[in-house]
């Protein structure tokens, strides 16, 4: 007999809905505890659209040693919710600063208005953040440092990767990094094979957020630009676990900066969300945790 387990997570709109789903099935998929439950021939649902987020833990018996994981799934689900709506607000918040800031560019005096410019230029890489998918920012090199091809090139219009196939995706005769697709961050195609991917393509950051070597993070990078050592305790007190011995390999993901028992977010397959880790044993039966680096938070 198989138990289903439904997670029920409350998203505005069916963008969010499908990016719940991916953040939930991401914590399934990289869960060892989860593949248990499997192998028990437990199936899982990731989500329900526009209902409350929830697991009805009472009619699911898993036996000795399995019910904390109801609840560490719990944890999740209720965590990726609580993020999208989040990044909903701050999308908002920058969307109307931007629209403000442009429409000062246009009536100050010219010093004022290439200071409003400067606010409109850095709103502009901040959507790269929160909203990917509208990125219009100019942001022209990969994570590891390649230079973006023009999105008309030969290789582009081979790949289909054009103003025709995406109308919405800022596309055109510019090399600027780019989400046409809707993945979970901005990529451009590259003149030169990455040591990342392997091929004529790699994962970006905004302008503003490439990877720093001080151990500090700006404000509103969410930690795609940390590289320092801060990793215990997260957010909950707990021991984050050494990179190496997760799922998660540095080997994996080069252009990471996963060393040790850090905290981390540019994550290729992760997108930005915030620094996290994953966790070692606690008594919550937490696999991973968002972790605190308001020290080290710079604007």
């Amino acid at each position: 007999e198989t138990t289903t387990i439904e997670f029920q997570v409350k998203c505005p709109t069916k963008k969010e809905a499908r990016k719940a789903k991916r953040l939930i099935d991401r914590s399934i998929e990289e869960d060892d505890h989860i593949q248990d439950f499997k192998d028990m021939g437990i199936e899982i649902t990731s989500y329900k659209s526009a209902l409350p987020t929830t697991i009805n833990k009472e009619s699911v018996d898993f036996g000795q040693g399995h019910s904390t994981g109801v609840a560490s799934l719990h944890h999740n689900a209720t965590e990726a919710n609580a993020m999208i709506r989040e990044q909903e607000e701050e999308a908002e918040k920058v969307a109307k600063e931007l629209a403000e800031a442009q429409a000062a560019a246009a009536t100050e005096t010219p010093a004022a208005a290439a200071d409003a410019q400067k606010i409109v230029d850095v709103d502009l890489e901040k959507i790269g953040i929160i909203n990917p998918a509208n990125y219009t920012g100019k942001q022209q090199y990969t994570i590891d440092g390649l230079k973006c091809e023009a999105w008309d090139s030969t290789r582009a219009q081979k790949w289909s990767y054009t103003a025709e196939t995406f109308p919405e995706g800022n596309l055109g005769s510019h090399n600027y990094c780019r989400n046409p697709a809707g993945d979970s961050m901005l990529w451009c195609i590259t003149s030169e094979i990455s040591e990342a991917t392997k091929k004529y393509w790699n994962w970006c950051v905004p302008k503003g957020c490439e990877p720093k070597g001080d151990g500090t993070t700006v404000s509103w990078c969410h930690g795609v630009d940390y590289r320092g050592d801060q990793g215990t305790p997260t957010h909950y007190g707990l021991k984050c676990k050494d990179w190496n011995n997760t799922k998660t390999k540095p080997s994996k993901y080069l252009d990471s900066g996963l060393k040790g028992q850090t905290c981390r977010s540019a994550i290729q397959a992760y997108g930005y969300e915030k620094p996290w880790c994953w966790v070692q044993e606690n008594e919550h039966d937490y696999w991973w945790d968002y972790c605190n680096l308001e020290s080290v938070t710079v604007e």
